[in-house]
């Protein structure tokens, strides 16, 4: 067990590691590339970092007959969530999200990064990865001492079907810290007035999850998903510190 401010100081540190790989690892999503090729050069970038490494591999939750086989998660287009990285190659347009658990041992960080890969003349497919973001940072600007969850679920709900989409509903965001999942839960749609209270010191993985039509998935093993009208989805994530009159995000990679 770790006191507040140490479990901060080594989250901030981590947070910094993570925007960095995330980085790296968009900039290397080029048309042709392979999945596969992204989780190698992952795991090369680990090297430069040592000490650190991926919380996703080997994870087992309770009810699973087996652990997650690889370091990333790594979708495109209508693929969802917990997709592990495969042989697929990465076409020019593809809706990519790369997400990533990063730990250092001791403490966890959350993120999760989209982007269209060259061009695309899918205007809602651009329009789709822009709620997303405009979802997650307006939620965030919501967070403080205070400010109870529902607050941040209706805010991401209200942006994501004023622009015509919708979110899952049996996932969302949530606490992190010395574990890689901590309460509350945080999901993408709810009442402003309810929820837990959040508090000075809380960090927590802010996740909107928005799908272009149906909110349904269609499960295509133990892990992977994609969404059941073969239509886009896009997950974007920030592991966030609650402070008393704001939130600081400790992933930035923009």
């Amino acid at each position: 067990m770790i006191d507040l401010d140490t479990k901060i100081k080594r989250m901030r540190k981590l947070g910094k590691i993570h925007a960095t790989i995330l980085e790296e690892l968009k900039s290397r999503c080029r048309p042709g590339i392979k999945k596969l090729e992204i989780e190698e050069y992952f795991k090369e970038l680990l090297n430069k970092f040592p000490g650190i490494r991926s919380a996703c591999k080997g994870y087992k939750p309770v009810g699973y007959r087996n652990p997650y086989p690889t370091n990333l998660c790594i979708a495109k287009n209508e693929e969802a969530i917990h997709i592990p990285p495969n042989k697929s190659v990465i076409q020019e347009g593809d809706l990519v999200t790369i997400d990533l658990v990063l730990t250092d041992s001791l403490v966890y960080t959350d993120a999760a990064v989209s982007f269209i890969v060259g061009e695309t003349r899918k205007r809602s497919r651009i329009k789709l990865l822009q709620t997303a973001y405009n979802a997650l940072y307006s939620a965030i600007s919501k967070l403080k001492d205070g400010t109870n969850v529902g607050k941040l679920s209706f805010t991401i709900y209200s942006i994501v079907k004023k622009a015509g989409f919708d979110v899952l509903k049996e996932y969302g965001g949530h606490g992190i810290g010395t574990q890689m999942w901590e309460d509350p839960f945080i999901p993408n749609y709810g009442d402003p007035h309810e929820g837990p209270i959040l508090s000075e010191g809380d960090t927590l993985a802010i996740e909107p999850l928005v799908c272009e039509g149906d909110d349904r998935l269609e499960y295509l093993d133990e892990w992977s998903t994609r969404t059941l009208d073969r239509k886009d989805f896009v997950q974007v994530e920030h592991t966030v510190l609650v402070l008393k009159d704001r939130a600081e995000i400790l992933t930035s990679f923009d």
